[in-house]
């Protein structure tokens, strides 16, 4: 099973899919704190809750966003939180040891793409903005040949 993260300061997108891209579970985080180490120090308390939930995870994705402090809309600021909320999440999935984490960037990826798939396997109205695309990024992952996955771990890196 693939756990796949599609993480914010304030709300985190949780799916679980099998090998064959199948959404077997979803979840979503909602931060708590008044300032940013508390939001995501509870971020991790409930990440951590959820994945011991799911038994036989294999590989935990979580979507890493190349280009986010290029954005108009987004501050600095914003993109340093962002970046912050992401690299304690990827501390706490490290911390199980057993199970393979990634951050992993794939390109071509789009809010419409998200949409159409969740339509397509009947769950768009089940899920929020943050579940689709970790459904789309857990989706596409299972589906993709090996030489993909290399290439788009390869492009991922820091």
């Amino acid at each position: 099973m693939i756990l796949a993260i599609d993480p914010s300061i304030n709300h985190v997108g949780l799916v679980v899919v099998n090998q064959s891209g199948d959404l077997l579970r979803s979840g979503r985080l909602k931060s708590k704190g008044e300032n940013s180490p508390q939001k995501i120090r509870n971020l991790c308390d409930q990440l951590n809750e959820f994945i011991e939930d799911c038994k036989g995870l294999e590989e935990i994705l979580i979507e890493h966003t190349r280009y986010f402090a290029r954005n108009k809309n987004q501050s600095h600021a914003s993109a340093q939180k962002l970046n912050l909320a992401k690299g304690a999440l990827y501390g706490t999935c490290l911390a199980l040891k057993a199970v393979e984490v990634r951050m992993i960037w794939i390109p071509g990826f789009d809010k419409a793409q998200a949409g159409l798939l969740a339509r397509s396997l009947g769950v768009a109205d089940k899920l929020n903005q943050h579940e689709l695309d970790a459904l789309w990024l857990a989706h596409t992952w299972a589906r993709a040949p090996m030489p993909l996955r290399e290439h788009w771990l390869e492009s991922s890196q820091f």
